[in-house]
């Protein structure tokens, strides 16, 4: 196992997968393999230490950890172990999938390792039922053995456990072994939303419920989809797991659209504000209008008035002259 790790690692040229510099035997005999140093920590720890960055910066992170296995899968490897301890990230931001010490190339017929870890956490390699992976990251029918069935989906599962731990920091499941692999093949796990102190956005607890999905044919279909999604969450686009309204899908495209939307609502402020001010000053005008025509109007009136009693007024001075 130890050899193959080697040759199928070096054979994966990615730049998000650890490279293998050299492969051979020492004057002991002894096989080694050289790796790239690294200077950095592992994602584990960064979530542990409370060092992972912002959402944006976590789910940065997580696309390139899809890119990885993405191509690893284009080249008809399984990681089975995908977990936040085996993403290394550099001082520089460089983002490394490591351990690919439980690979599997499909088609290719299962090799056995002996070895039982004691901890939810770390890798889990038995050969009874061939049970190999890390509980709390690890797919149903990984925990249930069935090494002939594992496939794309099985890595997508562990990808969906990862984004879980990136958005609650903390895994899926915990508690001892045989709990925890009862749990997981049952598909019995808190939401994000649910198990988090901060508010996780739909879309992304979407996208973990469907990565994360107990039948492996209700997951993505590929690691793409799932980075799409996150992507499309990321440039506020809709993801493809919820059911959008038109006014939501118009919110969205407000969001994306900023610097066109605000400089439009800016201009239809401004013409409410102008429509507006125009409309008081007709109404003084029309106002004034109506009080010049209504003073008017009372001063023929009152001439007309006068006209009359002057009217009378003669009539009555004629008819007594007479």
């Amino acid at each position: 196992r130890f050899l193959r790790e080697a040759q199928v690692t070096g054979q994966l040229s990615h730049p998000n997968v650890m490279p293998v510099y050299d492969i051979g035997t020492d004057t002991d005999g002894e096989v080694f393999f050289t790796m790239k140093e690294i200077q950095g920590q592992s994602l584990a720890q960064l979530i542990r230490s409370k060092d992972a960055g912002s959402m944006m910066e976590r789910l940065m992170i997580f696309r390139q950890v899809c890119n990885a296995i993405a191509f690893a899968h284009s080249c008809g490897v399984l990681h089975r172990d995908i977990k936040p301890a085996n993403i290394m990230i550099g001082e520089y931001g460089e983002v490394l999938v490591v351990d690919w010490g439980l690979c599997k190339v499909m088609g290719e017929e299962e090799t056995t390792d002996v070895s039982h870890s004691m901890d939810v956490d770390d890798s889990l390699r038995t050969q009874d039922g061939m049970v190999a992976g890390t509980p709390a990251y690890m797919a149903p029918e990984q925990a249930k053995g069935e090494t002939e069935s594992l496939c794309e989906q099985t890595d997508i599962y562990s990808l969906g456990a990862v984004l879980y731990t990136l958005l609650t920091d903390q895994p899926p499941f915990f508690g001892k072994i045989d709990t925890v692999l009862e749990k997981v093949i049952r598909g019995e796990f808190d939401s994000p939303r649910k198990r988090s102190s901060s508010p996780i956005p739909k879309e992304l607890n979407a996208i973990v419920c469907k990565a994360m999905a107990t039948s492996m044919y209700s997951r993505y279909e590929s690691v793409s989809d799932l980075s799409a999604d996150v992507q499309a969450f990321m440039e506020s686009r809709p993801v493809s797991v919820i059911q959008y309204n038109v006014i939501q899908r118009a919110l969205k495209w407000a969001v994306r659209n900023q610097k066109v939307v605000r400089p439009v609502g800016l201009t239809s402020a401004l013409a409410l504000v102008a429509l507006f001010s125009g409309g008081l000053v007709h109404l003084n005008q029309m106002e004034r209008i109506t009080e010049n025509a209504l003073a008017e109007a009372h001063r023929a009136n009152q001439a007309e008035r006068e006209a009359r009693v002057e009217a009378i007024n003669g009539r009555a001075a004629l008819a007594t002259s007479i």
